[in-house]
């Protein structure tokens, strides 16, 4: 049996039934070549998400507690299977034939180097979002799910770091481009991004988390240092 090229994963949150959305924009794109990965922190799914798994082979459901969404996304590490993977948030969709193009590009791949796509970005709708890696060092420009990393490099630099409570992500992408800089940007939006709302407090802790990885990854001073 092949190794799918792309394991599609998702983390849910007392089984969040946004992530029924996201469903009907996978399955009708599921196949050898791509699994969905599940990976629900309530030890009791839900009827209905139990069923969710009856409709694709494709699918695969894990019921862990996490402390986290990054602790739950290094635990899925250990459970896909794929060559690379894109995170989806619950409510998150793919465009009609997304997969076909994100399959297309990792098989053009010659090298681990990062692989990614705009995104539409929705609620409220904002346009579409180009990832720009060489601006990495000065903001969050890469959002996830327009992010296609390979599996192994990501576990072999300690996948997400467990220290940030918010920028893990955007943390683990940036030593993933130091490591490989020569990412590759294709121009197909493939995915609608729906943001989820924030706290001032947690918009804060952001700010600061943001400026400690431009200190630790690329030495950069923090923006409030002059």
């Amino acid at each position: 049996m092949l190794q799918p090229l792309l394991s599609v994963v998702t983390i849910l949150k007392d089984s969040d039934p946004l992530v029924f959305k996201t469903a009907e924009s996978l399955l009708p794109q599921l196949g050898p070549r791509i699994e969905w990965v599940i990976k629900n922190s309530d030890e009791r799914c839900t009827p209905e998400l139990l069923n969710l798994t009856k409709r694709s082979k494709y699918i695969k459901l894990y019921s862990v507690p996490d402390k986290s969404s990054y602790d739950g996304l290094n635990q899925s590490l250990k459970l896909i299977t794929g060559a690379r993977y894109s995170f989806m948030g619950a409510g998150d969709t793919f465009e009609e034939n997304a997969v076909s193009e994100i399959i297309a590009a990792i098989e053009c791949a010659t090298t681990n180097a990062a692989i990614f796509f705009p995104i539409w970005y929705d609620d409220p709708p904002t346009g579409i979002i180009v990832p720009k890696p060489m601006e990495l060092p000065l903001r969050m420009a890469i959002p996830y799910p327009g992010a296609i990393l390979d599996t192994q490099t990501v576990i072999s630099l300690g996948g997400y770091n467990m220290s940030y409570q918010i920028a893990a992500d955007y943390d683990l992408v940036c030593r993933y481009i130091k490591e490989f800089p020569e990412s590759h940007v294709y121009e197909t939006p493939i995915c609608r991004f729906m943001p989820g709302g924030m706290s001032e407090q947690r918009r804060s802790e952001g700010f600061f988390e943001k400026q400690l990885v431009r200190v630790r990854v690329w030495g950069y001073k923090p923006d409030f240092i002059k």
